[in-house]
């Protein structure tokens, strides 16, 4: 069996918790507590160089990553996630065209719901195509709001395409 370590890094949102291998890292949380059996206190992210200051940059981490868990899909998704600048945002849509799948909005949705590494794969990047900005799993729209306006994206701009699209449904009902 091998190691899982933990780092915690002090962030402006509070402690962050990453869980990491010889091989990548493999978790990000912001609540303490030992999802993997035996886990070794670390005091550094020395096999990682770059990844403290990505963190606490709002930067984009492209590896190594270490999580067993991962489909292929889940995979590309997230490589293509961290791809988005800091500031940007693109949708559920964009990132299922690029990953070759443009039918595959909803399952892009899903590996966002199951990215073990936000913020490092900036899921919170990502909204719907309808507009608004979306849930967010680690701490809910409030959090993802703020990430985004902490990176400068014009919030108003996704607020009036899902004002927009309300507006659109409402006058346009579905049939049955």
């Amino acid at each position: 069996m091998e190691d899982v370590y933990i780092t915690h890094v002090h962030s402006f949102w509070g402690p962050i918790y990453l869980y990491w291998t010889e091989k990548g890292v493999r978790e990000l949380t912001w609540a303490e507590g030992k999802p993997y059996p035996g886990v070794v206190e670390a005091k550094d992210l020395s096999p990682f160089p770059g990844l403290k200051e990505a963190l606490l940059n709002g930067e984009s981490f492209l590896g190594p990553y270490d999580i067993p868990w991962e489909t292929p899909f889940f995979r590309t998704v997230w490589e293509l996630c961290r791809k988005i600048p800091k500031g940007e945002v693109r949708t559920y849509q964009d990132l299922a065209r690029a990953a070759g799948k443009p039918g595959a909005a909803r399952a892009v949705g899903q590996a966002m719901a199951k990215n073990p590494v936000p913020l490092l794969t900036p899921c919170h990047r990502v909204v719907p195509s309808s507009g608004g900005i979306g849930e967010y799993g680690m701490g809910g729209p409030a959090v993802k709001e703020a990430l985004l306006r902490l990176e400068g994206v014009p919030l108003e701009n996704l607020r009036l395409a899902k004002h927009k699209m309300d507006h659109y449904e409402r006058s346009h009902p579905s049939p049955g």
